[in-house]
């Protein structure tokens, strides 16, 4: 067994200066290091942290999980009409070609010598002809086929209304806003 525990030898650290005590003698044969008992106390808390730690581990996780499944982007109760998102769609085109020639009206004012004022008031005019031209040949037909235009406020009902409602939904999504 003494050669076992001679490839050790050199290798063990010098025992600790004696402060007046004896210093144990250092056996050939490994001795297990005390066990020090974990007093009731200690294994309350310890629990108690590892419980709150599992909630607030589980917690934040179904937070994530929450978001991540976009029930805060969700339309609200009503819902709306898909048919609606890609008319929301193509009209967002319309509006920034209907502003984009009204800037371009704008610069015309400019070009013949006209003051800065005339040309922006040139402009927002501009953009106002062209931004209800824009609805009246996209939104107005397709809002038509939800609740007939002219329709006597009267005669519309609820239904119209909830019908004409997930239309604007449609709409608001289709132009890059609403839930």
């Amino acid at each position: 067994m003494s050669d076992e525990l001679d490839f050790l030898d050199g290798l063990e650290p010098d025992p600790p200066p004696s402060l007046g005590r004896a210093v144990p003698t250092p056996t050939p044969y490994p001795v297990a290091p005390a066990v020090v008992p974990v007093k009731s106390h200690d294994a309350l808390k310890f629990g108690a942290i590892l419980v709150f730690c599992a909630v607030c581990s589980l917690g934040s996780g179904l937070l994530f999980a929450w978001l991540l499944s976009e029930r805060g982007d969700r339309p609200s109760p009503g819902g709306y009409d898909p048919r609606f998102v890609a008319v929301g769609k193509a009209y967002l085109g319309d509006l920034g070609s209907a502003y984009g020639l009204a800037w371009e009206d704008g610069a015309k004012i400019l070009d013949a010598g006209q003051t800065i004022d005339m040309a922006l008031d040139t402009t927002a005019k501009a953009w106002e002809a062209n931004r209800k031209a824009a609805f009246n040949a996209r939104i107005t037909p397709e809002l038509s086929k939800v609740v007939a235009q002219g329709k006597d406020a009267a005669s519309v009902t609820s239904d119209d209304r909830a019908a004409l409602a997930k239309a604007y939904r449609g709409l608001a999504k289709g132009l890059g806003g609403g839930r």
